[in-house]
């Protein structure tokens, strides 16, 4: 399973494949795809702000359909715990 990032999550709803070498789609496919929950909140931001047109949900439940997207069921204590051993990035999300 493969865990993505909030932008890989927007260019596949956008259908954006141009931004992956050719090798991602056919790899996203075979292994299968996930997000963590939080995806969904920065996705509602993006909405919020202007950036997206539709909500979090909404790609989310549509990415599901087309790709098989799954929500990643981890604890949050879990998630911090592992995040917080990363050095190479302060994003949260």
């Amino acid at each position: 399973m493969i865990h993505l990032d909030t932008h890989v999550v927007v260019w596949l709803a956008a259908g954006d494949l141009d931004r992956f070498e050719l090798f991602v789609v056919p790899l996203l496919q075979q292994r299968g795809c996930a997000i963590l929950p939080m995806v969904i909140l920065e996705l509602d931001y993006l909405h919020e702000i202007g950036r997206l047109k539709v909500s979090g949900a909404a790609i989310i439940q549509d990415l599901a359909a087309d790709i098989g997207l799954v929500i990643d069921g981890s604890s949050f204590e879990d998630i911090v715990s592992v995040a917080a051993q990363l050095t190479w990035t302060r994003d949260p999300f």
